[in-house]
């Protein structure tokens, strides 16, 4: 993807359900930084990635990524800056094989 930011992402297929997980991870740095510097962080990159996917073509596979990053960040941001996560543990995300985010994990397979 175009943007880096404070998750680590990957992809693993999931056989059980013929689709694939997402695993997301937040950076080292980012789960050492206080509470205040996380929401601050985590926000910035919201903005980035609000900033650049109305810039991409509608059919960019970078897009698509983007924007299934960015409706996860959204639900993640208020969730860091209260506190509520721990950092420290992966989030995973089930896809089926017929979900939209299957864009993001071709994408993220390359």
């Amino acid at each position: 993807m175009l943007i880096q930011g404070p998750l680590t992402i990957g992809v693993l297929p999931n056989a059980q359900r013929q689709g694939y997980e997402l695993h997301l991870s937040f950076t080292r740095d980012f789960r050492r930084m206080n509470l205040s510097d996380q929401g601050r962080v985590l926000g910035e990159y919201l903005a980035q990635l609000n900033e650049t996917i109305p810039h991409l073509a509608a059919d960019d596979r970078n897009r698509a990524g983007m924007l299934i990053v960015q409706q996860l960040v959204e639900q993640l941001l208020p969730h860091v800056e209260s506190g509520e996560l721990a950092l420290e543990d992966s989030i995973v995300v089930e896809i089926g094989p017929d979900n939209p985010f299957t864009n993001l994990v071709s994408l993220m397979r390359q």
